[in-house]
């Protein structure tokens, strides 16, 4: 996985690192949004969680956390504004590190809660540099906001990410190839596609520097940040946003080895910006231990990143 605490600031790092080990035990549901909330960021009398040393990762049970968030989803509306109180207390500095544990949960209720609704409000936040720690959980909750599979902003760092509970899917192949493309990075890029994927980019790119593959294939500008979503049309948990607030379980058993996937591309700010047919190879789970096990495999790629970086350009992805 990630590690979520590399670029946090470091007067949080004590309290970030308190959100990723479980607690012992069953936590009970309070009886109004305000308790619910500070128990979720353990500013009650919840037993902290056991610090671990930074750099290190788990995919320990956290059912306890997910509970008390699904409690407070379940408060509806009446939740919101205890809600973006905590939120807004979280931007302001000198009180981040108050709501800093499970803040990730906190902000993707509000977004099933309010939804296209909460989208100014996360946008803002994905803005802030001191949330830069977050920006993973804000575009799992602008997707879940917009009912899309996923959505991906230029200012997250690419990686291999090794989910928990379940191995690679689509969505896990076109995001790193549309953070790639966002961030220039041919590296990742590579790593996306699949053996035709990789073919049609050599010839795009063969005998041009940088400028010149820019000059060719980026249409927009590169400053600013950027996102783009996008919403997969087929039936079930494949083309669903992913849901923070359940146990994650493995999809897609079963599936041929090449897969085409009608691909709905969105703006920042939710705005349709053209579909794509989406062509995935999928391999042995096996694989996906030192890459990819779903690679994004288009002939025609070129029209593929053309689309994305005109999403990417329009004026309602920017801030």
């Amino acid at each position: 996985m990630i590690n979520p605490f590399r670029s946090a600031m470091p007067p949080l790092l004590l309290a970030l690192a308190l959100q990723v080990l479980p607690i012992c035990g069953t936590t009970h549901a309070a009886e109004n949004t305000a308790d619910l909330i500070r128990q979720l960021t353990y500013q009650s009398q919840r037993p902290a969680k056991q610090a671990f040393l930074l750099g290190l990762s788990t995919c320990g049970d956290r059912e306890d956390d997910r509970a008390i968030a699904r409690a407070l989803l379940a408060n509806g509306a009446s939740a919101v504004p205890d809600i973006e109180k905590a939120l807004g207390s979280l931007s302001r500095e000198g009180e981040l590190s108050r709501f800093a544990p499970n803040a990730g949960l906190l902000i993707f209720v509000y977004s099933r809660l309010r939804g296209p609704a909460a989208l100014p409000r996360l946008r803002a936040m994905m803005g802030n540099p001191r949330l830069r720690f977050l920006r993973a959980e804000l575009d799992r909750s602008i997707a879940a906001s917009l009912a899309l599979t996923s959505y991906v902003s230029a200012d997250r760092m690419p990686a291999r990410v090794f989910h928990c509970g379940r191995s690679d899917e689509p969505r896990d192949a076109l995001d790193l190839l549309i953070l790639a493309w966002e961030r220039h990075d041919r590296l990742w890029l590579d790593a996306s596609l699949g053996p035709h994927g990789k073919a049609v980019l050599g010839m795009l790119t063969e005998g041009q520097d940088q400028g010149r593959r820019r000059a060719r294939l980026w249409l927009g500008t590169t400053g600013g940040v950027v996102g783009v979503g996008y919403r997969l049309e087929m039936p079930g948990g494949w083309s669903q946003a992913e849901d923070l607030l359940s146990r994650p379980h493995p999809l897609g058993a079963g599936f041929p080895p090449s897969i085409s996937l009608l691909a709905q591309f969105v703006n920042g700010a939710g705005g349709s910006c053209g579909d794509f047919q989406v062509k995935f190879q999928i391999s042995s789970p096996d694989a996906g231990l030192a890459h990819l096990a779903v690679t994004v495999d288009n002939d025609d790629l070129g029209e593929l990143l053309h689309l994305i970086e005109a999403c990417a350009s329009q004026t309602g992805s920017r801030r």
